[in-house]
């Protein structure tokens, strides 16, 4: 898919549209005292992900853009992510967050059901957690309420 030039750059300016507006999110929520957590969510083309249930491959529409998208996309902005984190932006990657799971999760091919929802949540939450600084009681004061 990247062998064409065109689509090559597009692809490149697409994720650097993403990381630099994460960037930019990150610095406009600090100004406002606003904890930022920018996540990577699980995908269900994006290969090697989960083992996929035999529903979520048949009951899931085929869009060829989305497929192709995610699968050219995925493994750059994992990438641009690691990039994102050593600039110091909270980033966590949760694509492989169904790596083990074999039950259904998806009923589209981004968004997940029950357990697959308590799945993405407790390791968003863990993320926040990890990541959040400590309560600092003289910024306390003039944090947004």
């Amino acid at each position: 898919a990247a062998r064409n030039p065109l689509l090559k750059a597009a692809l490149g300016a697409a994720v650097r549209i993403w990381f630099e507006a994460s960037r930019s999110l990150q610095d406009l929520c600090r100004g406002r005292s606003i904890y930022y957590l920018h996540v990577l969510q699980p995908t269900l083309h994006d290969t090697g992900s989960k083992p996929l249930d035999p529903t979520e491959i048949t009951d899931v529409p085929k869009n060829l853009d989305y497929i192709n998208g995610v699968q050219a996309l995925y493994p750059r902005m994992k990438q641009a992510g690691e990039e994102l984190r050593a600039l110091g932006v909270n980033f966590y990657d949760a694509s492989m967050a169904f790596a083990d799971v074999k039950a259904p999760v998806y009923y589209d091919a981004c968004h997940f059901k029950g357990q697959g929802n308590e799945i993405v949540a407790a390791r968003i939450a863990e993320a926040f957690l990890r990541t959040l600084p400590a309560a600092d009681s003289s910024a306390s004061k003039n944090a947004p309420r």
